[in-house]
């Protein structure tokens, strides 16, 4: 999921998420509607993280949506209705799975990884 955020593990690790430009995520639906893209800035001092500002900042959809137009990345259709709306699918299994029947990202999937072995 793509929510912007930063916390320290068990192991006192900084887990540090900056959010996302095109798919951003939040289960509150009133939020989801901020389709802004996000991202954090890091401020490093000689100490380490001397601070952590977290941004969003508004971007022209339809051009995000031409430039993915042109290049037929996967999900096409879901990914307009996503930029246009903020509703994700990216957990709707059974619709997603539709899509990979439809268009063949699986099998596209599958025989890259065979190629990459």
């Amino acid at each position: 999921m793509h929510h912007q955020l930063m916390r320290y593990t068990t192991a006192e690790q900084i887990v540090l998420n900056p959010g996302s430009v095109g798919e951003p995520f939040c289960d509150w639906k009133k939020f989801q509607a901020d389709l802004r893209a996000q991202y954090a800035l890091l401020e490093i001092d000689g100490s380490g993280i001397g601070g952590i500002d977290f941004c969003k900042v508004a971007y022209d959809h339809q051009k995000e949506l031409e430039l993915a137009k042109k290049a037929n990345i996967p999900y096409l259709k879901l990914y307009e209705k996503l930029l246009t709306t903020g509703k994700v699918y990216t957990h709707d299994q059974e619709l997603l799975a539709q899509y990979n029947e439809k268009y063949g990202y699986e099998q596209e999937v599958r025989a890259y990884q065979n190629k990459m072995r």
